[in-house]
């Protein structure tokens, strides 16, 4: 039997999980194909999602929305609790102002979290409004191909 793994499970984006979900609908329909059954999904996740894009979410609104309103927190007392200027926290959770590894540094201590789950949210947020920016610019990058040895 296999031992549990000691390792903390990784955070996965938006993304990993609506392609994980396609992947495994795609795979229950080439069952179904094979084996001459039906393949019905019925009211789950996969069914309810469609191929239009999530909104964006700014780390700014997973601040507000799940651990400060939930614990009852204002932004004043936070930023207070970890040092920073009110300017500060009301810009992040405004949208308007990026979580930097410093900021990340307190939100972890106080909220006991990792700085690594702040700034992932972060890297994720800016990476996604780079692709909408670059959309066409990407589009005519073609990708590297190695020569055979």
């Amino acid at each position: 039997m296999a031992q549990p793994s000691s390792s903390k499970p990784r955070d996965w984006t938006t993304e990993e999980v609506l392609r994980a979900l396609e992947r495994a609908s795609e795979k229950a329909r080439q069952l179904a194909e094979q084996t001459g059954t039906r393949f019905v999904v019925r009211n789950s996740a996969a069914a309810r999602l469609d191929k239009r894009r999530l909104r964006n979410i700014h780390p700014g609104e997973v601040l507000r929305d799940e651990f400060l309103i939930p614990n009852g927190l204002t932004q004043s007392r936070l930023a207070k609790e970890i040092g920073v200027s009110h300017a500060r926290i009301s810009g992040i959770c405004s949208g308007k102002r990026a979580i930097t590894a410093d900021t990340a540094l307190r939100f972890a201590a106080f909220f006991g979290t990792s700085s690594g789950f702040w700034m992932g949210l972060q890297a994720d947020y800016d990476t996604e409004e780079a692709a909408k920016e670059l959309t066409g610019v990407l589009a005519q990058i073609h990708r590297f191909e190695p020569l055979a040895a």
